[in-house]
């Protein structure tokens, strides 16, 4: 089993399996590049990451994949990388991503299948095309830029950490998605108010601001703001909120009430960050609004698919968990 990179200046080369796990040649291939992009940037950030990414390539410090995530990844994905970043497509949509400090190919592949190979999210035609997102923790950009391409009207993206945030700015810029896709530096809760942000360097700069409990090694201080003061004053009707927020989801529900009770979005959002995530989150939801239904997905992760029911069929679906 092998992937074909084809690099910008014409070079190919055929990685097998076993370099599709390791993949510690693309970091070693091209170090002076990076050394280059890090003087030039003169950022301790970027230096910071350069140096975890290294040794991350050199110790094999990353996840391994399952032989159906390789299954996955090579018979859907199609990937040419270049020494600052990777393009990929799967059939229908090309998309672009910065991943040569933080996201490397290990990394960057793991987020692509989870939300575009598996549809974590359950994107359909009829919950995207002509529809404005919400996307609650965008991270770098890759659920923002798979709604984009699958049709979406309008994708409000929030993502607090500001490493993530300015990855997911270049994102947008690389795919021609800058009309559609509006980044916000800020993280949506219940309260507006100023909160820390625990980030961790080292796990693909994981965040959190409920659980922060991970051998966090930075601290960020962030903005938060309830979706609906975000709202307030704009023409837009929200079609979907995707929320991956490492168990703020219920503090973003609470700060959505009218947002959601007006507009009646489907919403898709992670049911595993806390214990008793799977009861508590459709309780939240079912008090803002009673006419959701919302099944359990088991896909990448964990996550509830929510929709608004319609009169006629409330009495047939009103609760019900799959």
């Amino acid at each position: 089993m092998q992937i074909s990179l084809n690099y910008e200046d014409g070079r190919m080369e055929d990685i097998s399996e076993q370099e599709i796990e390791v993949a510690a040649g693309y970091y070693i291939k091209n170090f002076w590049f990076m050394i280059f992009r890090t003087m030039e940037r003169r950022s301790f950030e970027v230096a910071f990451i350069l140096t975890i990414a290294v040794l991350r390539k050199l110790f094999r410090l990353y996840p391994y994949y399952s032989k159906a995530e390789r299954d996955v990844i090579t018979h859907t994905l199609i990937y040419r990388e270049d020494p600052s970043g990777i393009t990929i497509h799967d059939g229908n949509n090309i998309m672009r991503f910065e991943c040569s400090f933080l996201y490397d190919l290990n990394l960057m592949a793991v987020l692509v299948v989870e939300i575009v190979a598996s549809n974590q999210y359950n994107l359909t035609d009829e919950n995207t095309k002509g529809k404005v997102f919400i996307d609650a923790g965008a991270n770098i950009g890759v659920f923002s830029i798979y709604a984009a391409m699958r049709g979406a009207k309008k994708v409000y993206a929030f993502e607090p950490s500001g490493v993530n945030f300015n990855i997911m700015k270049r994102n947008i810029e690389r795919s021609g998605l800058g009309k559609i896709i509006v980044p916000i530096n800020k993280g949506l809760g219940n309260k507006n108010k100023k909160m820390p942000l625990h980030c961790d360097f080292k796990n693909m700069c994981w965040s959190s601001i409920s659980n922060p409990s991970k051998g966090c090694s930075i601290v960020e201080d962030i903005t938060i703001t309830t979706l609906d003061s975000f709202m307030q004053g704009k023409r837009d009707t929200i079609g979907f909120i995707k929320m991956d927020t490492e168990g703020y989801e219920e503090n973003i529900l609470l700060g959505a009430k009218r947002t959601i009770q007006k507009d009646e979005p489907v919403l898709s959002f992670s049911a595993y960050h806390k214990p008793d995530d799977k009861t508590r989150l459709p309780e939240v939801l079912h008090e803002i609004d009673e006419k959701y239904s919302c099944r359990l997905l088991h896909r990448a992760e964990l996550d509830f698919y929510c929709e608004h029911i319609k009169e006629e069929k409330l009495k047939i679906q009103f609760g019900s968990v799959q």
